[in-house]
């Protein structure tokens, strides 16, 4: 998400609370380990590659472009990631089991 945010500044000259908001949502839901966040990142990873995509037919630049596709890439990429049967089931495990430290006496 940074890397978005990065290619929306030189472009607009500001940077959308929208996407601030989504990158610390997103790090606090993967931070929490819970069998839902994956799927949450998931659908916000969709709407920041159909938003991406979408910025790129605008662009006045060839290398602002670039930019935009790769961010797309990127982004495709940790989604393709999220929807491995081994992510899938580390998030089952890690959902389950307490954190290091809690319930010991």
């Amino acid at each position: 998400m940074i890397l978005c945010l990065q290619t929306k500044a030189p472009f607009s000259s500001t940077i959308s609370f929208f996407y601030i908001t989504l990158a610390l949502v997103c790090c606090v839901a993967v931070l929490s380990l819970r069998t839902w966040t994956r799927v949450f990142c998931v659908v916000v990873n969709v709407l920041m590659i159909v938003s991406t995509l979408a910025a790129t037919w605008t662009m006045p630049s060839h290398t602002l472009v670039y930019i935009q596709l790769g961010t797309s890439v990127f982004f495709a990429l940790a989604t393709i990631l999220l929807l491995l049967p081994k992510t899938a089931q580390f998030y089952a495990c890690a959902g389950d089991t307490p954190l290091s430290g809690e319930g010991e006496p």
